[in-house]
C-alpha cells in the first residue's frame, strides 16, 4: 500500500511552501513509489535521487522538479488547476526559494551573466545534437551543440512541459 514519504522539517517560507506544495500534490495523485516515478522521469534517474527530491529539504534542480510535478499530475484524478497553471505554481515557488536565499543551495544556480548551463541527452553520440539549459529559473533553452555559440531558443516552462507531454505521447512520430 503506497505511503506519504518523510516531509522535511523546514523553518516557514518559500522552500517550506515549496515542500508542502509537492508532497501534496504527491498525496492526490496517490503517493507513487519514488521507484515508479524514477522508471518514468526523462532524462532518467534514480530512485533515491527521486526520494531525496521529497525528503532532503534542499533545493531541486528546476528539471528534476518539473518533471516529477508533471508526473504527479499525469496521475492525480481531479485538479482544481490545469496543469500548466499547477506547473507555473511550483516554478514560482521554485524561483521565490531560490531568490530567498535558503540555506540549502539549489543544484542549478546560476546568475544571468553567466547564462545557462547546457546539458546533453545521455542518448547523444557525436556531435549532431540538441542541448538544453534552464534561463535563470524563467524558462528553458535549447541549442544546438554544432554551434554552441549560436543564438539559443527561449521557451516558457509551461511550453516546454507541453512539448514534454507530446513526446511521451508520440505526437510528434
Amino acid at each position: 500500500m503506497p505511503t506519504a514519504l518523510k516531509r522535511p522539517q523546514l523553518p516557514e517560507g518559500p522552500l517550506d511552501r515549496l515542500f508542502s506544495e509537492l508532497h501534496a500534490l504527491h498525496g492526490l495523485a496517490g503517493w507513487p513509489s519514488t521507484r515508479e516515478l524514477a522508471a518514468k522521469s526523462t532524462p532518467r534517474v534514480s530512485h533515491t535521487t527521486v526520494h531525496a527530491l521529497f525528503t532532503s529539504g534542499r533545493l531541486p534542480s528546476m528539471p528534476l522538479l518539473l518533471n516529477i510535478v508533471e508526473q504527479l499530475i499525469e496521475r492525480a484524478p481531479r485538479l482544481n488547476m490545469s496543469s500548466s497553471e499547477i506547473s507555473d505554481l511550483f516554478v514560482e515557488t521554485w524561483q521565490a526559494a531560490a531568490d530567498a536565499g535558503s540555506n540549502s543551495a539549489p543544484i542549478y544556480n546560476r546568475s544571468a551573466t553567466e547564462g545557462p548551463k547546457f546539458t546533453r541527452s545521455s542518448f547523444c553520440v557525436g556531435t549532431q545534437c540538441v542541448e538544453v539549459g534552464i534561463v535563470d529559473g524563467s524558462g528553458i533553452a535549447i541549442r544546438d551543440s554544432k554551434d554552441p555559440s549560436s543564438p539559443s531558443i527561449i521557451f516558457t516552462h509551461s511550453e516546454w512541459m507541453a512539448f514534454l507531454r507530446g513526446v511521451k505521447v508520440g505526437e510528434f512520430d
